[in-house]
Formats: C-alpha cells, structure tokens, sequence
C-alpha cells in the first residue's frame, strides 16, 4: 500500500540522435549551430533514436490526495547526407513508447483528482543531396541519392478491468502523440551530366489509446482522450540534370569558391576540359513513396466477460478521440538543355584557359517521376455495449 498527499509518479526517456556531435563547441559556438554542424554526413548517415517509458501497476493500492502518473517519451533523428561524389544515402529511425498500464487487482483512492497521462513525441528529418544544392559543378556524370525514414509511436494509457478507481475531484486519462517527420531525397548531376536518379521512402504508424475499462467513481468529470497531432509528415524527392538558372547564379556567387574548394578536396575533378560538351542521351528520375497506419482510440469498457460501471457523481462523462495527418508526396524530375553559362562566369569558374560557350546537347532525354502514398487514420471513441 502506498499513501500519501500529493503523489505523482513520473516516468520520462528522451533520446535525441544527430549523425555527428552536435554539443556546443569550445569557442562558444552556440547550440542550434553545433546541431546543424552534427546532422551533417558525407556519403550516408543513419541515426537511430530510441525512447521507452513505462509505468506498470498490477497489484496494491495506493491511497493520496491527489494523484498524477505520467509517462514521456521523445525521440528526433536528424541526419543531411551531402556529397560531392556520384551517391549519397541518408536513413533515420525514431521509436517513442510511453504507457501507463493498470490492471491486475488494483485499488487506486484519492480525496481530490487522479490524472493518468502518456505522450510520446517523435521528430524525424532525413535528408540526401548531392553537391550543396548545385553550388559546384564536378566532373560526376552520374548522380544517385537515396533517403528512407521509419517510425513507430506508442502512447497507451489503460487501465484493466481488474482495477478499481475511486476519486473526489476528476478522473483524467490521456493518451497523446506528437509527430514531425521529413524525408527528402536531391540529386543533380549538373552540366554535361548523363544520369539522376533521387528515391524517398517514408514509412511509419502510430498507437494512440486511452482506455478505461476499469469500475470507476469519481465526484466530479470523467474524461477520458486520445489525441494524435501531426505537424508535418513530407515525402520529396527531387532529380536533376544539366545546370539550370539557379544553379548558374550560385555558381557566380560567394559560394562558388568554397564549394569548388569542398569539392577538389575530395578528389573530384573541377577541369571544364574534362567533360564532355556533348552527351548522347540522359536520364533523370525521382520516386517519392509513403505508408503510414495510425490507430487512435478512446474507450470506456471491454466486453461482457468483465462489464464495467463508470459513474460521475456531480460532473460528465467525455470520451474523446482525435487523430490528423498531413501528408505531402511530391517528386520533380528535370533536364535542363543548356547550361547557361557565361565565357566571364567560366574563367571565374574554372580558370584560365576554360572554353566559353559550351552548350549541354543531347540527341535523347527522358525525365520520369513518380510519387505513391498510402495513409490510413482510423480514429474510434466510444463506450462498450455492456458499460454502465
């Protein structure tokens, strides 16, 4: 037996996961630039964020004045792939579990109100990209990036139809889940490029449940909520060949510079003679695709084996449920024909001795883009047939 004034029984896992260290750095570096610094990753990156909470009661009884148990969990993934070679992978994974789980024989009082709380939380940003954007021109005729996200939400607050509550103020059972989730996949391969192929793949469910199946009396409201908030859940992928306008005034910009810099590092090859003026045939293709399942449920009651009785004496009874989604699935797929570029900007570019005026030419191009998605939210609030 547990007694006592106010009790409140917390449980809470927080599991952030950037590809890279993204602590501050010793010159003051602040923290959202250090956590933009550790997302980073050239060629592929993976991180995996992981959080679990749990409060479990089945047996025993706890007597207080008021009484409050919560369960959190929160999960972000964040990782940007971006390379200045031909390929470029990037995969992130978040699985938040928060329960309150009640049952067995369970005796719970409390003099004033008893409030039963889960929230799981996840953020997911997975990005692949080739190339800053198209700031520097390579020699890479060839451009593939690939990106690919899962989650997985669990937010359960119930209570069996073994135990048995009784309070003096409200009873308040919510069962919440947050999720902000963002997969997108670029490739470009720019100037006298010959293939570029950007695949995305989003895939996720969530669990959302407040259950109340237990005989319960309380003096004032019962209220009883499941709740499932997404502010974001984007699926893009996007495919490039040859150097469009934007790019072309990147390329004539600051940051031309420094990614040329970024780029010869790595050992790619920035000589304008190296790459052919001429290209046979091209072909540019993006697939963005994304299935996620949501369940979210509210309920008073089970089944006939063990019916429940629920009373408010002096307030009312509400059984909600609420779940959104807002899905975006886009794919773009492009082939610019000619490069745009001025004789002033390839000096500047390439140096002394480039040759101006070179136009990407094909005899064959051929862009293809696809996107698909499947998305089911399947919401339910209601109270058992055999519920009093």
């Amino acid at each position: 037996t547990l007694r006592g004034g106010d009790i409140e029984i917390s449980a809470s896992a927080d599991s952030d996961d950037l590809y890279g260290d993204g602590d501050p750095g010793p010159f003051g570096v602040s923290e959202n630039l250090a956590s933009l610094i550790g997302r980073q990753a050239l060629l592929g990156g993976a991180p995996l964020s992981f959080a679990t909470s749990e409060i479990l009661i089945d047996a025993g009884e706890i007597r207080a004045d008021r009484l409050s148990l919560d369960a959190y969990a929160v999960t972000d993934a964040n990782v940007r792939t971006t390379t200045a070679y031909s390929l470029g992978v990037a995969y992130g994974q978040t699985e938040p579990i928060a329960k309150v789980i009640i049952d067995g024989v369970a005796v719970i009082v409390t003099q004033g109100d008893l409030s039963i709380t889960t929230e799981a939380d996840t953020q997911m940003n997975v990005t692949a990209t080739q190339n800053f954007a198209g700031i520097s021109v390579v020699a890479n005729p060839e451009s593939y990036t690939f990106a690919a996200g899962y989650s997985s939400l669990t937010s359960k607050a119930k209570i069996g139809s073994g135990a048995t509550l009784t309070a003096g103020g409200d009873v308040d059972i919510k069962a919440i889940g947050l999720r902000d989730l963002s997969v997108s996949s670029s490739a470009s391969a720019l100037a006298d490029g010959k293939s570029a192929l950007a695949a995305a793949i989003s895939i996720g469910d969530s669990v959302v449940e407040a259950l109340l199946d237990a005989n319960t009396t309380a003096g004032g409201n019962i209220h009883i909520n499941a709740d499932l908030e997404t502010s974001r859940n984007d699926t893009e992928a996007s495919s490039n060949i040859g150097t469009g306008f934007l790019q072309s005034k990147l390329q004539g910009s600051a940051l031309a510079a420094p990614a040329t810099l970024f780029s010869k590092l790595l050992g790619q090859d920035t000589n304008r003679a190296t790459q052919s003026s001429e290209t046979e045939s091209s072909a540019s293709g993006s697939i963005a695709f994304a299935l996620h399942d949501n369940e979210v449920s509210a309920r008073i009651g089970s089944s006939l084996v063990d019916p429940t009785t629920v009373i408010s004496q002096a307030g009312d009874v509400q059984v909600l449920a609420n779940g959104s989604e807002l899905p975006e699935v886009s794919s773009r797929s492009t082939i610019t024909s000619s490069s745009g570029e001025s004789p002033l900007l390839l000096a500047s570019f390439y140096g002394p001795g480039a040759q101006p005026g070179l136009e990407n030419t094909r005899d064959r191009s051929t862009a293809i883009a696809a996107t698909g998605g499947n998305f089911t939210t399947n919401v339910k609030a209601y109270v058992a047939e055999y519920a009093d």
